[in-house]
């Protein structure tokens, strides 16, 4: 080869090495930026899994506030039936010593 022909092989070498170091540099800030990505995403989805903790946690909390407001109304339901049950009697015995009364004069 010629000193011509050695430069120009050397110039060729010298723009395929810089083109490979530009290359070479993109995909490192490639992976940079996908490792950054990757690292915002597993974080929003830890946010995600206490966002959700803390709304299942609520819920449970107002499943026991609901199950107590149900045994609640339970307890006046039956406090309201046993009253309704000792008005009915009251009245029936009233009814009956009226009756008596009325009979005995």
């Amino acid at each position: 080869l010629t000193r011509a022909e050695m430069a120009a092989v050397e110039v060729d070498a010298q723009s395929m090495l810089e083109a490979a170091a530009v290359r070479r540099k993109q995909q490192e800030e490639r992976v940079a930026r996908l490792e950054r990505d990757l690292r915002e995403r597993e974080a929003s989805q830890r946010e995600l899994v206490t966002a959700r903790d803390q709304v299942r946690a609520e819920l449970d909390g107002l499943g026991a506030e609901v199950a107590l407001l149900q045994a609640a109304n339970d307890a006046l339901t039956t406090e309201k039936t046993a009253s309704s049950q000792a008005l009915a009697e009251s009245r029936q015995i009233a009814a009956e010593r009226g009756a008596r009364v009325t009979t005995v004069v």
